[in-house]
């Protein structure tokens, strides 16, 4: 039992130090965070430029040589254009301008003269540590008065026509593409020409084809010889029928039966033998005309 105790006790002890370092890392990270907010909604400070010197007493933004209007003064120290404070001893000043406002200039009198430190200053912005010129006896004198000219800033809104943008890029690159490489190239007559050629024409209707395909010299060679005259003599040579009354009856009474009968032997067999020799007389003249 002590030693699950001693585990937990452990483990609680790593747990909340876990716990601890983990509130300590966001609330580190929310500080960071809001600083940073602060130090951006903080207009960025610059050191003052070189002052101009102007003799006497000034008052107005004509006198002091800078354009625009009072945006800031001594008497109306905060306003939408910024704000201006001098410090306790009356030394120095310290002015904010505003964000959408410029400053042509800020004027500081002190003594009998002034100086003016030349803008332009474009808010958010601030400048600090303008002091007042030298008195005669070398002495650096308190401000007497101060003021701050210009007026709002017009750069916000003229930047952005975009006129010239836009005009030069389109007309360019549609016209010339469009005209010359349709036309030349799509009618020229190189194309028709090998499409129509005559000479595939010639070819395929030559009447060399047609002469041998219908020689005329096949019919009459086989005409001639199936119908000539000489097969026929062999055919009908009388010599058969002397042979059939020849030869002297054995017995008398059995002469016409028998007669017949050697008759018609004799003349199927003279009819055979002619057919042979027709046969062969019509092969020979068929060998001698194929040769």
């Amino acid at each position: 039992m002590a030693g699950i105790e001693a585990e937990n006790a452990k483990y609680l002890a790593a747990r909340r130090r876990m716990n601890q370092f983990r509130w300590t890392a966001m609330g580190l990270a929310a500080a960071g965070a809001a600083g940073l907010a602060f130090a951006s909604s903080m207009a960025s400070a610059v050191p003052p430029p070189s002052p101009r010197l102007v003799k006497g007493n000034i008052t107005t933004c004509q006198e002091a040589g800078l354009s625009g209007s009072i945006l800031l003064s001594s008497a109306n120290p905060s306003g939408p254009a910024g704000s201006g404070t001098v410090s306790a001893d009356g030394l120095f000043l310290d002015v904010t301008i505003n964000s959408g406002f410029t400053a042509s200039g800020v004027a500081v009198k002190g003594g009998p003269d002034a100086y003016v430190y030349d803008g332009p200053f474009t808010g958010p912005v601030t400048i600090d540590n303008m002091r007042a010129p030298d008195n005669n006896g070398g002495q650096q004198p308190q401000i007497s008065h101060w003021f701050v000219c210009g007026g709002e800033s017009p750069q916000a809104t003229t930047p952005p026509a975009t006129t010239p943008a836009t005009t030069p890029p389109t007309t360019p690159p549609t016209t010339p593409p469009t005209t010359p490489p349709t036309s030349g190239p799509a009618t020229t007559p190189p194309t028709t020409g090998p499409a129509t050629t005559p000479p595939t024409t010639g070819p395929a209707t030559t009447p060399p084809t047609t002469g041998p395909a219908t020689t005329p010299p096949t019919t009459p060679p086989t005409t001639g010889p199936a119908t000539t005259p000489p097969a026929t003599p062999p055919v009908t040579t009388p010599p058969a029928t002397p042979q059939e009354t020849t030869p002297p009856p054995a017995t008398g009474g059995e002469l016409p039966t028998t007669g017949t009968k050697l008759g018609l032997y004799i003349g199927s067999a003279a009819a055979l033998l002619g057919a042979g020799v027709l046969l062969v007389a019509f092969a020979r003249q068929r060998r001698r005309f194929v040769a």
